[in-house]
């Protein structure tokens, strides 16, 4: 390399190679390319080099008296021995282009060689970073919050500790009555310190019925999601640049059953989706309860709108003026799947599918944050719910009719899509590793997989109807005034936690090859989230009415208030860091189970701690701005029923 020009070779990348093969750098960059590694056996076919190693390498050119930079690319070769694709790290000046790159490649290899590189074969260049229309407008938005946080801040401290006054009399006249101006309104809910303050508060003002067992449910759902981002990630695409014993790691789960609760995670999804439509039927019905019967009124559906935009949005559209102009900036490595050029560009693109919440349905190959297909979906489904929320106040077995038709409509369109497009069953092993798996599945390969079955919100109702049903059996029939037989309960305790197992663990035959036959396979992707979403509200139900025990004390336990507060904040930042950590790599990691444990729970933790800021900054804020956009009106006190009314 570097003493014959080859075929298609550029005179400018010739030069620079020229200039580094008369240099010491020469063997550094030779040292900085990818080479051939131990256990190939394991599928080890990331070769990347050193990413940081090429890096610092530069040379002054003798041609033109210019420093010359170098950057690692990586190039995709077949490997007929192995059988397999190679991803070789290759570092060479940054004059130097794919055309260059695969012209060095098919003059030097043959098709003897071990290696070949197809007309058509992936290289990979990582581009300059460019300061992007994006760049400005996040730059710009975060500079505004920065400085209303700051200025909150001071303002909230000097308010605090200077005009505080210690008289009680005083401090209900003149410090409030300076709170309560509108500067203050706006000011003092970016407030830094108060807002962190009120993350940590487990005493809240709150009324005797909350619900406070879906706190333990929502936060250990979220434990599951960032557990199951953790090892889906390096394995997204079966990139062999991030494991070096990928094959080691698949035997693996394979052979030890209880796995399935790493690889079944997407049925955290569905905990929240359940959750949702609870809190969606419960809180509005009984608010309409407690201010009298606005239902009918257009102003009340406005506001209900509203609230949910203001709600969500604000984080919603930071995370993607983010992804869109800042995240760029974080790094970039050798490793090709996880280069945030490649994130910013969709969100430049397709960044008002996530302000319009329709994320989950157009250019779902190229979602700008791709995770946040959730957040759609949800808003999709809590469009519809007046609809629902209506009926079951005004008509309720028409309403309950409604929705258990929707749930079923919802469960059979699924069925019907994976029998049509003979699809594997829903479940993230199946459908990553079936072209490794030891026979050949009575499925089709459907890239659209999550399309069909995953990302849309018509494939998804069923958790959230239920939701919604038991949102209105715990308005109708209040928290703890039920009463259920002892053996009933118990029995209903174990059948719910017995068929979440075999849902969990009904696919596990099928990675040695003992795989699910196509019609329980459909049945299976038809109604398996439905069932879940069904055990897990059993336990809800039997929690609130006081027959959960133990359970009812760990779900509820305060500990969980504060992280309950930072789901929303964890779930939008922690791929972001994931893929910030994968994206650093140097080299392919060598995994093993106790690792990937380590893994997850160092991931906790730490997006758990970046997240207390995060929402302190962004998402509480926003929470009392919009008490001050529409105030809490003081709710209207029912009318008493004459003894005729209530005869009648």
């Amino acid at each position: 390399m570097g003493t014959k020009q080859y075929a298609d070779q550029s005179d400018e990348c010739f030069n620079d190679i020229q200039a580094f093969s008369q240099s010491t750098s020469y063997f550094q960059m030779i040292d900085a390319w990818g080479q051939l590694p131990t256990a190939l056996a394991m599928a080890n076919t990331g070769w990347q080099g050193s990413h940081s190693e090429c890096l610092l390498i530069s040379e002054q050119s003798s041609f033109n008296g210019s420093e010359i930079s170098t950057r690692l690319s990586i190039a995709t070769l077949n490997s007929p021995i192995l059988r397999t694709v190679i991803e070789v790290g290759v570092c060479l000046p940054t004059s130097c282009t794919p055309r260059d790159i695969r012209a060095m490649f098919n003059a030097t290899l043959t098709e003897k060689s071990l290696l070949t590189m197809e007309d058509d074969g992936y290289i990979f260049v990582p581009p300059k970073m460019e300061y992007h229309v994006s760049f400005w407008v996040a730059a710009i938005l975060f500079g505004l919050l920065g400085f209303l946080v700051i200025f909150g801040s001071v303002a909230d401290i000097v308010l605090m500790f200077f005009f505080d006054p210690k008289n009680e009399e005083e401090k209900n006249s003149k410090y409030s009555s300076l709170r309560k101006t509108l500067i203050c309104k706006i000011i003092l809910p970016f407030s830094l310190y108060t807002n962190v303050l009120k993350i940590f508060d487990v005493n809240p003002s709150r009324s005797a019925n909350t619900l406070d067992c879906l706190n333990g449910i929502r936060v250990l759902s979220m434990f599951w999601v960032i557990s199951g981002h953790t090892f889906v990630f390096p394995i997204l695409d079966l990139a062999p640049t991030n494991l070096s014993n990928f094959f080691y790691l698949i035997h693996y789960f394979s052979n030890h059953v209880y796995t399935c609760y790493i690889v079944n995670a997407t049925f955290s999804v569905d905990n929240f989706f359940l959750i949702s439509g609870i809190l969606l039927v419960y809180i509005l019905l009984e608010k309409n309860e407690k201010s009298g019967d606005r239902l009918y009124k257009p102003l009340f559906w406005a506001k209900f709108y509203f609230h949910r935009i203001f709600r969500l949005s604000p984080c919603f559209i930071a995370a993607t003026a983010f992804a869109a102009g800042l995240y760029q900036f974080t790094g970039q490595t050798n490793n090709a799947m996880f280069q945030p050029e490649g994130v910013a560009t969709n969100c430049q693109k397709y960044w008002w599918t996530n302000v319009l919440y329709i994320n989950d349905f157009f250019k779902t190959d190229k979602q700008c944050i791709g995770w946040t297909w959730y957040l759609a979906c949800d808003f999709q489904m809590f469009a519809i719910s007046p609809i629902f929320i209506i009926l079951l106040k005004r008509f309720p077995i028409l309403g309950i009719f409604s929705v258990i038709l929707l749930i079923h409509a919802s469960c059979v369109t699924r069925l019907i899509i994976s029998a049509v497009e003979k699809m594997a069953p829903d479940n993230n092993f199946v459908f990553l590793f079936s072209s490794i798996l030891p026979s050949v599945p009575p499925y089709d390969d459907h890239p659209n997989w999550g399309n069909n079955l995953y990302y849309m919100s018509p494939f998804r109702f069923g958790p959230y109807g239920v939701g919604m049903l038991l949102g209105w059996l715990f308005h109708r029939y209040k928290p703890g005034t039920i009463k259920i037989r002892v053996w009933i309960n118990v029995v209903m305790w174990f059948l719910s936690i017995g068929v979440m197992e075999l849902l969990l663990f009904a696919i596990h035959p099928g990675t040695k090859g003992h795989y699910m036959g196509l019609f329980l396979a459909c049945v299976y992707n038809g109604y398996a989230r439905t069932i879940w979403s069904c055990c897990i509200a059993w336990i809800i139900f039997s929690c609130v009415h006081g027959y959960g025990f133990i359970a009812n004390r760990f779900l509820a336990m305060k500990v969980w208030t504060p992280l309950t507060r930072l789901t929303y904040i964890a779930y939008l930042i922690h791929p972001f860091i994931l893929m910030i950590e994968l994206g650093s790599r140097d080299k392919a990691e060598y995994m093993l189970p106790f690792k990937l444990f380590i893994d997850m729970t160092g991931n906790i933790l730490f997006v758990y701690l970046i997240a207390i800021p995060t929402c302190a900054l962004l998402e509480s804020p926003f929470v009392q701005l919009e008490k001050v956009i529409l105030p809490q009106g003081k709710p209207k006190p029912k009318k008493e029923k004459s003894i005729n009314q209530e005869e009648e």
